[in-house]
């Protein structure tokens, strides 16, 4: 089984690096609403350091 955004990845591959950082930081944007959704709104489960890896 192929997840969502696996699936995308597949069938619609990132041109170049900037659209690449892009769907990787909409999909973290994605996860962390889903895990505040689960958790409330308090929850800080991804530290900066990471995010700024996408930031570019």
């Amino acid at each position: 089984m192929i997840g969502q955004f696996c699936h995308q990845d597949v069938d619609n591959p990132c041109r170049n690096t900037q659209e690449m950082q892009q769907r990787a930081a909409s999909q973290i944007d994605r996860c962390e609403n889903a895990l505040e959704n689960l958790h409330g709104a308090g929850s800080v489960l991804m530290p900066e350091r990471f995010r700024a890896a996408t930031d570019n």
